[in-house]
């Protein structure tokens, strides 16, 4: 007898679940972007700002980075050979 109340509850719910709408976007932007990606610079070490693109998100951290010394792309590590035993 539980056993019945408990798959008609499950069979309900999850049909249920199916029928939600979700909408992926409430408003519509009025000004759309250009795809053409000359809004934001393609990742790399800016050191002075370009003046066709922005230098943000990937560019932005990189030359953070770059200016606290820290390489990009990273160096190789040396090597080392195992140990004789």
């Amino acid at each position: 007898m539980h056993r019945n109340f408990l798959t008609l509850f499950l069979l309900v719910a999850l049909l249920s679940i199916g029928n939600l709408s979700v909408r992926a976007q409430g408003t519509i932007p009025t000004a759309p972007e250009p795809q053409d990606g000359s809004v934001v610079c393609p990742p790399g070490i800016y050191t002075s700002t370009p003046y066709d693109c922005l230098p943000l998100g990937p560019s932005e951290y990189l030359t953070q980075n770059a200016a606290q010394g820290i390489p990009y792309p990273s160096r190789r590590c040396r090597p080392i050979p195992p140990i004789q035993v």
